[in-house]
């Protein structure tokens, strides 16, 4: 029974996802930056739950420009057999490139890639992300 529980955990864990960033798609169009504020609160939830890998996967169809060029070594989560990336992840590129136009979602996803590695202690790859002060 453990295994059936944690396949459906797995199954719903990208609904989930989809859903945060749909629903912060919508709130930051509105300019509701209380409900943008408090969808971020899903990161703790979501950094738990998703395996490095899957960030990856979730990196590589959302954001494949930074995926291409962070040229991380860890690999995305395989696809099953006859599966492809936007059936996994339940969202077409054209909707993907919908929501990615909007910064709040590049910058959810972007934050918990940099969680991921730092959980994984991938630090060599963390300092991919810093910011080089002027001045």
């Amino acid at each position: 029974m453990k295994t059936t529980f944690s396949v459906i955990s797995k199954a719903n864990l990208t609904l989930e996802l989809k859903k945060c960033i749909v629903l912060l798609e919508k709130a930051s169009a509105e300019r509701d930056f209380k409900q943008c504020s408090t969808l971020t609160k899903e990161f703790k939830k979501l950094r738990k739950l998703f395996t490095l890998a899957d960030t990856l996967l979730v990196v590589k169809h959302y954001m494949p420009d930074l995926f291409r060029r962070l040229a991380l070594p860890a690999q995305p989560t395989d696809l099953q057999t006859g599966e492809t990336i936007e059936q996994k992840l339940h969202c077409s590129v054209e909707r993907t490139i919908q929501i990615m136009s909007i910064p709040e979602p590049q910058l959810f996803i972007y934050v918990l890639l940099q969680m991921k590695l730092i959980d994984d202690g991938d630090y060599k790859n963390v300092s991919l992300f810093k910011v080089n002060s002027v001045g």
